[in-house]
């Protein structure tokens, strides 16, 4: 922390006794000449920094002209670009809080003083407010990049104090900028936290968790109308000039919530369908089809550049599994786990899904992460057929290439083998947000070219057969254009 040689500092304090104490402790330095310019009452006070040029304001909550509250109001309403410290002798912890809430940089009791701890509020306060000066400045630089983000970014300083706010922070939250800064962010965003004051181990806790764990985690946080809003929040420690700040980048994740739990309640009705079986074996597997349906089509409702996909590629799978004439339950699997191949991406933001551009890296990497995350939501419900596996291999390659897992030849399932080719035909052939449809002859190329090295020999035969025999996706709704499904090409 950089100290200044000299201070130039108004006290307005209405007791003589207090304010000779003061001077006489500020005296005591050796290292800062602290030039203490004094006053008893408000007014005077005001006229003082109207004329003179001033590094600090103490002021005393109790004068013959202002009262409480209002005092500080009335210096920082005027002059907010100087630090002020209170001075009470009100033992009072609350008006301490409020006291900061209104732009006091520091609260200081008085009866409690001696050199050491004065003059540290002083000079912190000093240099405490030209960086969050300096920060603003910044974030006045920055505001149109901050300002078109989504997600809200929030800055505090060490004392987890709001520096920054911007509009989606706003937005989300319902605290426009002049509310939130200067307060703790604990005391208004996060629902466990009523203020450092309170619980400041319990926070401080909580952040360092967020800062080890490297990643974004799901926490309650509290707007300010009373709602609760489900966040996801990443948190970075910086320092500058010699202190740490922190940012906070948090996403509201209602919208993704509210699909988690329509799935979650899907799958415990299909659960519950299960674990019931008084129904015959046909009736409960056209229940278990149906819920699966449902589920696709919550999936596409987030993306709706890739609507119908799903259920298009679960019709040339289909195809292709006849083609190679597989077992009929081989086949059910087949189709209904291609119904739901990209479930895994009800966690992947919107934003991401349907980026016009090409996805960084981290957003890559992100993707990739999807047939884990759909195994993951399907491994506890008991299905007829393996769905959570074929999901989380339908993207593996024959050369090892692919991923989650980096899986080989015959460690691939036959049912993902050909989910894996249909899905690469079906994408290639229809448009997408960052390229036009590629069209049927380039995606049959792609395939045929990577064939016994990315796609299986015998699902890619299968699968230019099928096409041979007139197969053509149709995005209409309907199944097929001139081909019937109960042929099988030989």
């Amino acid at each position: 922390m950089e100290i200044k040689d000299s201070i130039n500092l108004l006290m307005i304090e209405d007791n003589p006794g207090d304010a000779r104490l003061i001077r006489e402790m500020l005296s005591e330095s050796t290292l800062v000449e602290y030039k203490v310019t004094w006053v008893e009452k408000l007014k005077k006070g005001l006229d003082y920094l109207s004329n003179n040029e001033f590094d600090i304001i103490l002021v005393d909550l109790s004068l013959p002209d202002s009262f409480g509250l209002d005092t500080l109001n009335s210096v920082t309403t005027n002059f907010s670009k100087l630090p002020i410290i209170v001075l009470t002798g009100l033992d009072n912890e609350r008006v301490g809080l409020d006291a900061v809430r209104l732009g006091a940089q520091d609260y200081l009791i008085k009866g409690r003083l001696d050199f050491t701890n004065l003059s540290r509020a002083i000079n912190y306060s000093i240099e405490r407010f030209r960086i969050v000066e300096e920060l603003r400045a910044s974030e006045e630089r920055n505001r149109s990049i901050t300002d078109l983000a989504s997600d809200a970014i929030v800055c505090t300083d060490e004392d987890y104090k709001i520096v920054t706010w911007n509009l989606a922070a706003q937005k989300i939250f319902g605290y426009t900028k002049d509310e939130a800064l200067n307060n703790y962010i604990s005391s208004i965003i996060f629902r466990k936290f009523q203020g450092p004051e309170l619980k400041p181990d319990l926070f401080k806790i909580a952040i360092v968790e967020i800062l080890t764990s490297g990643a974004s985690q799901e926490v309650s946080s509290l707007a300010k109308d009373g709602s609760e809003i489900p966040i996801e929040v990443s948190i970075s420690k910086w320092k500058d000039s010699g202190r740490y700040f922190y940012t906070y980048i948090m996403r509201d994740i209602t919208d993704r919530k509210i699909a988690e739990k329509r799935i979650n309640k899907t799958l415990s009705d299909l659960q519950t369908v299960h674990e019931n079986l008084n129904k015959s074996y046909e009736h409960v597997n056209r229940t278990i089809e149906d819920s699966i349906r449902t589920i696709a089509k919550t999936i596409e409702v987030r993306d709706p550049y890739t609507s119908g996909h799903q259920k298009r590629v679960a019709e040339l799978a289909v195809q292709i599994a006849h083609e190679m004439n597989l077992k009929e339950n081989v086949i059910k699997a087949i189709e209904m786990a291609a119904e739901i191949h990209d479930l895994g991406k009800i966690q992947i933001p919107s934003e991401i899904l349907s980026k016009p551009g090409v996805l960084s890296p981290l957003e890559f990497n992100l993707i990739k992460n999807h047939p884990y995350i759909g195994a993951e939501l399907l491994k506890h419900t008991d299905f007829p057929w393996p769905l959570a596996e074929i999901i989380y291999q339908h993207h593996e390659r024959i050369d090892g290439s692919g991923y989650p897992r980096g899986l080989k030849g015959e460690e691939i399932m036959i049912e993902a083998k050909i989910i894996a080719v249909a899905d690469v035909v079906e994408a290639m052939s229809s448009h997408r947000p960052y390229r036009p449809a590629l069209g049927i002859d380039r995606a049959l190329k792609e395939i045929n070219e990577k064939s016994g090295q990315f796609y299986d020999k015998k699902v890619v035969n299968a699968c230019k057969k099928v096409f041979l025999n007139n197969f053509v996706f149709n995005y209409d709704g309907s199944s097929f254009i001139s081909f019937d499904p109960s042929v099988k090409t030989k």
